[in-house]
């Protein structure tokens, strides 16, 4: 499962990936964790700079983590970034990944090029425990919501970008399950309440996971 061409610099993917660097078993004893210590999500070796996800759970999880203003390198090579603004204009830049880890599942992500020392890299991570099944529609409202279309109309058809359940960022939380996203040029005029743009790459929240280097 892979797709890195839909969203530029975003990549896409489980344990099948081709640019993923590898994928292990989760045990204590070959990350050096005691019984009763607290086990990373996330973890950069300090040699080779591998950066792992590690979800040592009985549940799948979903992992979104960006990596700033390095250059990333997958199986096959060096990984695209993607181009952003922070909350002073400046423009950014960080490599993107969505993926899916089974229960006791480690994958190799990346290495990440030109440390000098692992406390220099600058991570953004989400991660949530996946529902079983795609979160069901719950009774409808009454009376029943309408909707109508939120872009004006204009010459061209606006591409769909991603739909319901969609890989990027609807699959993994009921909230967003159900959302849609189109693209349309800057300065569509559109009918509705505007969210405010949220400052971090892709959507990606920062969180107090653990994460060891």
């Amino acid at each position: 499962m892979a797709a890195e061409c839909c969203w530029p610099g975003c990549h896409i993917g489980d344990a099948t990936a081709p640019w993923v660097l590898g994928r292990h078993n989760f045990s204590r004893r070959a990350f050096g964790i005691r019984r009763g210590q607290a086990v990373p999500d996330l973890s950069v070796d300090p040699k080779s700079h591998t950066l792992s996800c590690i979800n040592a759970g009985d549940t799948p999880r979903a992992y979104f983590v960006s990596v700033r203003g390095h250059t990333c390198r997958g199986a096959h090579g060096k990984l695209c970034a993607s181009s952003w603004r922070d909350a002073d204009g400046k423009r950014q830049e960080s490599v993107n990944f969505v993926l899916r880890l089974a229960p006791a599942e480690v994958l190799d992500v990346c290495i990440v090029v030109g440390l000098k020392s692992v406390r220099q890299i600058d991570l953004y991570s989400d991660i949530v425990e996946l529902p079983p099944r795609p979160p069901s529609i719950s009774t409808p409202p009454q009376p029943p919501l309408l909707l109508g279309f939120p872009l004006s109309v204009g010459p061209q058809p606006y591409l769909c970008s991603q739909a319901a359940g969609g890989a990027l960022t609807h699959f993994a939380h009921a909230s967003t399950w159900h959302a849609v996203d189109f693209d349309a040029p800057v300065g569509t005029p559109v009918r509705g309440r505007l969210q405010p743009p949220t400052n971090y790459p892709c959507y990606f929240r920062r969180r107090p996971h653990r994460y060891s280097i």
